[in-house]
């Protein structure tokens, strides 16, 4: 019987131990086994011409939201894998979210205010390693400076046959008859002293007085005057800067833009052109900035026409025709003018009488007017002595979710604000009246009823701003 007990107890003590050694090695194996971290969420706020945080890292299978605590914003991915509600802003309060399944890097933009590419208002998501870092192209390590006139290169066309990506011609102070075609990827004009010093003449006999067709060239300090066309021409490329340049008197623009992306106009004076001192055209997707110019005395100060994309800041726009002209025109594949952002310019007095360069061409006496465009912000402008301040009406599209907003506006003679009330989604807040009091509003009810932050609203044609428009369009 002794013999039975102590037989059961060994088996007993041998069955515990095994159950506690299998115990044991589960326990290990919970704590050695990886455990897959759940997807993450991470919040990005859409804020007021930027994104915060900028850069975020992620891992793989996490979810990134998108948040617009300000109005007027768009999420897109520069390679286009994401486009939220390309028709329009994201509302504010309103969230959008991407969910990122691989490694790599991610970067978007908003398409009004942004760059792709990383430039104004955008944003990187670095998904777990990110992306392979791409092999840098190799740079000249010496760049080829030609110098204009010497007698090696007596002409700046003769020192541009021929020269290496990336070189600069120097021009000295003096008066160069000719039309000027920088076709080289990289290369710079450049005259060698004031703009006043270095003046390309053409005597109104050549068309253009220098054309940029090729990415990443440069014109800078100098003068062009008295060319049939153009003053300066930036044509299909991509990048390009046209930078502390005078244009006068030349046919039709001071610097026309056209076809480009990525084109930086800065610290340019442009006056007396009979369609535009700077004019951006045919880019739905421009990335193009405007600032720090002065325009004065040309039919339009400014003309955006099927530009989308294009930011016009801190800049001087008086005595022209019309101040800024933002409008859509008919085209065969329905592009339309979208995107647009006018901030932070003195606009004022643009009621000049300026031959236009056709019959096509007429004056709205407006400081800024908006024709059929998409997704405009208009705000803290200081605009005065227009007929409008702000008008917005159609141009054989409506005008579609707008922003007029932070702007002050006086000396008014029919309404510092006005809408044709032709396509929905125009709101107006937070304008002053530049001597205090109440603005004046076509409608009347614009500032009430089309409240920035509200329901978006189908407009109520306005028969007074319709008037006034076809007026003008007849020559009245």
């Amino acid at each position: 019987m002794n013999g039975e007990r102590n037989g059961l107890s060994w088996h007993r003590r041998a069955l515990t131990a095994l159950l506690l050694a299998c115990a044991a090695a589960a326990s290990l194996a919970l704590r050695v086994a990886p455990v897959a971290a759940a997807p993450q969420a991470h919040p990005v706020e859409v804020r007021s011409n930027f994104f915060e945080p900028r850069v975020i890292n992620i891992a793989p299978g996490d979810t990134v939201t998108w948040t617009a605590v300000e109005f007027g914003h768009t999420v897109e991915a520069d390679n286009g894998r994401f486009n939220f509600y390309p028709q329009r802003y994201i509302h504010r309060g309103e969230s959008v979210s991407f969910t990122f399944l691989t490694e790599e890097t991610v970067r978007y933009h908003c398409r009004v205010h942004g760059s792709s590419g990383g430039g104004g208002m955008s944003g990187t998501i670095i998904v777990g390693a990110g992306s392979p870092s791409p092999t840098p192209t190799p740079t000249p390590s010496v760049t080829e400076h030609r110098y204009v006139p010497t007698p090696e290169y007596k002409t700046i066309g003769a020192a541009l046959n021929g020269i290496a990506p990336g070189g600069v011609v120097h021009l000295a102070p003096g008066e160069y008859r000719e039309s000027v075609a920088v076709r080289t990827p990289g290369v710079t004009v450049q005259g060698d002293g004031a703009p006043s010093d270095v003046v390309i003449d053409g005597q109104g006999l050549r068309r253009t007085g220098v054309l940029l067709a090729a990415g990443g060239t440069a014109v800078r300090s100098l003068t062009v005057r008295g060319h049939r066309a153009e003053g300066i021409a930036v044509r299909g490329v991509t990048v390009a800067s046209v930078r502390n340049v005078a244009s006068h008197g030349n046919g039709s623009y001071g610097v026309l833009v056209a076809d480009a992306s990525g084109v930086t106009v800065e610290d340019v004076a442009a006056t007396g052109h009979r369609v535009a001192g700077i004019a951006v055209q045919g880019c739905d997707e421009c990335d193009t900035v405007v600032q720090d110019v002065t325009v004065m005395q040309n039919l339009y100060g400014v003309l955006l026409d099927n530009a989308g994309s294009v930011v016009v800041r801190r800049s001087t726009i008086a005595a022209n025709a019309t101040g800024i002209v933002a409008r859509s025109l008919a085209t065969g594949d329905g592009t339309v003018q979208r995107g647009v952002h006018i901030t932070g310019n003195d606009i004022t007095g643009n009621t000049t009488a300026i031959p236009a360069a056709s019959a096509t061409e007429f004056a709205v006496q407006s400081g800024v007017w908006l024709a059929g465009v998409w997704f405009a912000l208009v705000d803290d402008n200081r605009i005065d002595g227009h007929d409008y301040g702000v008008l917005v009406t159609s141009f054989g599209v409506p005008s579609l979710d707008g922003r007029i907003s932070g702007n002050v506006i006086g000396g008014s003679a029919v309404a510092d604000l006005g809408w044709d009330g032709v396509g929905a989604g125009m709101c107006f807040s937070g304008n002053a009246a530049a001597g205090g009091g109440a603005l004046a509003t076509r409608p009347s009810f614009a500032e009430t009823v089309y409240v920035c932050g509200g329901t978006r609203l189908p407009g109520i044609p306005e028969p007074l701003v319709i008037a006034d428009l076809a007026r003008d369009a007849a020559g009245g």
